[in-house]
């Protein structure tokens, strides 16, 4: 009788802490679906949504080693390029070789490229993006495989759980 009583116990312990884990991952999942969920009801009014504002200082972000920066040329667009932040901070460019580009914000890289492109290509407009920041998440609890996962693509909740 007692061997029966620890068992049930330990299953009714199990049972509580699935419970928990799955409570959680509903409650992080229904936070996601909720701002979808409010366009879906914009369009069904006849509104379009407004675009999701920018984080607060996204202007401001600084590039680290690891982001990769897209860099488009109007005029000369063999110069294109997507470059990745090399750990030493830089990053190769055609015709001027390396630019610093670690701790800049897009816009001071822009700058930058412009006036070291500027005595070889005349009235050329630069454009600088980011498009794939050197990001982690932390995913624990009841996973396929908790710890760090590198976020080398967008990825959602159930993306970074099942990963």
């Amino acid at each position: 009788m007692k061997t029966m009583r620890t068992t049930l116990n330990g299953v009714v312990k199990g049972f509580r802490k699935a419970a928990a884990t799955l409570l959680g991952s509903c409650l992080l999942l229904l936070a996601m679906a909720m701002p979808a969920a409010a366009a879906d009801a914009a369009k069904a009014d006849g509104k379009e949504p407004a675009p999701p504002a920018a984080p607060a200082g996204a202007e401001s972000v600084k590039l680290q080693p690891g982001d990769v920066v897209k860099i488009t040329f109007d005029a000369t667009t063999n110069l294109n390029t997507i470059a990745k932040i090399q750990l030493d901070g830089s990053i190769t460019m055609q015709m001027i070789g390396d630019v610093k580009a670690v701790n800049k914000t897009t816009a001071e890289l822009r700058q930058e490229l412009l006036d070291r492109y500027s005595t070889l290509l005349k009235g050329e407009e630069i454009t600088v993006t980011m498009t794939t920041a050197n990001n982690a998440i932390y995913v624990s609890g009841a996973v396929l495989r908790p710890g760090k996962i590198p976020m080398d693509r967008p990825m959602s909740v159930m993306d970074a759980i099942m990963e």
